[in-house]
């Protein structure tokens, strides 16, 4: 541990102490630190968990003694952390699983709970948002600023190849050290910015350029079909959404460029190949560990048995929603995914009424990420199950205000 994350872990919980709203919102803005790691009596740790540690126990003591206000959700995040416990036990790996165990579940529940009991207003919510675009101009400045400078790009992905490859193509990497993870985490978060304020839309529009620097196309796709599920919400930009849409499908189909998009779609260059093999062979792995999975973080090795092409690496999720899902927590693990998924969009829609434009943010913001996560993996990293979990508190905090607001009113 470098001796200045001491002092930035005393000055964090000082303002927690002081503040608790302001250091909840700091360290939303401060997701991706995770990529900064250290043990902590031998036992391997991030900053972000110490950070989110500092923010619970300072929660514990701040916060007003009142019902938190989730209702629906409760049975759901019984079941999720029945799965993922479930699945500690399953692992070949213990210490891996109970890593993951923590930092993907335990800590993101906790943080569900405290992000519920937080935003119990818009404000509260749109101020979490302006924390999140604070995060996305930090991640994108430097993914552009990389365009430009070649600076912190590591092999391969900075233009020199590995042998034995002879062409490496040059790829923004951000603070991350593979490129995907830039859209991973801005694809979910662009549909939030698409607002009037200047924060917002700088926030948008910068994500924007760092997804396509980073040529994450999964993730310009999710978040293509994200804006276009946003206009479709509004009867005033239905229309011209539709149109958008069709003009730009009939162009890339007419446009010299059509054999590469074909290639991209039918996943049938070099990445989609190689997740179309890896999807076989994860398949013929889970068709005999189709109950229970390979546990938490056990994929890797139980993956090993059944993997036949050698010339792909293994990697550590099958980059597949459905069979991340299936491998990690086994069936049982992809039914309370889908059940969280659904109580979600039925959240959002019941606010459509009352609150339209959030409600129209909430499902494209969803949607982006499960159109990228049938090519890649949107849950299974530190940053990416917070920011589910927010994504989830945000609808559930705006049904729990719609609720209070009826029930004022009929008294």
């Amino acid at each position: 541990m470098t001796p200045f994350l001491p002092v930035v872990f005393a000055a964090f919980a000082a303002l927690a102490w002081h503040d608790l709203r302001k250091a909840f919102l700091l360290f939303v803005a401060a997701l991706p630190v995770y990529i900064i790691r250290f043990p902590v009596a031998g036992i391997p740790t991030t900053a972000l968990e110490v950070l989110f540690v500092i923010l619970f126990a300072a929660w514990m003591f701040k916060r007003e003694k009142r019902l938190i206000d989730i209702k629906g959700w409760g049975w759901l995040l019984l079941a999720w952390l029945i799965v993922a416990t479930v699945s500690l036990f399953v692992s070949p790996d213990f210490r891996a699983a109970a890593g993951v165990w923590k930092a993907y579940f335990i800590e993101p529940i906790l943080f569900f709970l405290i992000a519920n009991d937080l935003m119990r207003a818009q404000k509260d919510r749109d101020a979490v948002v302006g924390a999140l675009a604070c995060s996305a101009l930090a991640v994108s400045g430097m993914a552009i600023a990389q365009h430009w400078t070649g600076w912190g790009v590591p092999p391969p992905f900075n233009g020199v190849p590995v042998p034995p490859a002879t062409e490496a193509e040059f790829r923004s990497t951000s603070f991350y050290g593979f490129p995907n993870a830039v859209g991973l985490f801005l694809a979910p978060l662009a549909p939030f910015f698409l607002r009037k304020k200047p924060l917002h839309l700088a926030a948008f529009f910068a994500s924007v350029a760092a997804i396509a620097l980073a040529q994450s196309e999964g993730a310009l796709i999710g978040l293509a079909a994200g804006v276009g599920v946003y206009l479709l919400c509004f009867k005033k930009t239905r229309l011209p959404a539709v149109l958008a849409g069709a003009v730009a499908v009939v162009a890339l189909l007419l446009l010299p460029t059509r054999a590469l998009v074909i290639e991209k779609l039918t996943l049938n260059d070099w990445s989609g190949r190689v997740r179309k093999e890896m999807w076989v062979e994860a398949s013929q792995m889970l068709k005999d560990h189709a109950v229970l999975g390979a546990g938490l973080s056990g994929y890797p090795i139980v993956f090993d048995t059944y993997h036949k092409a050698r010339h792909i690496e293994i990697f550590q999720y099958p980059h597949q929603l459905v069979l991340n899902f299936w491998s990690e927590l086994g069936l049982a693990g992809v039914i309370a995914f889908f059940l969280l998924i659904g109580r979600y969009f039925q959240t959002a829609g019941r606010l459509l009424r009352d609150n339209p434009v959030w409600a129209a943010m909430l499902i494209a913001s969803m949607t982006a990420l499960l159109v990228h996560g049938l090519v890649d993996v949107p849950y299974f990293k530190n940053d990416l199950s917070m920011l589910f979990w927010l994504l989830l508190a945000f609808a559930s905090s705006a049904l729990a205000e719609a609720r209070r607001v009826d029930a004022q009113s009929k008294n």
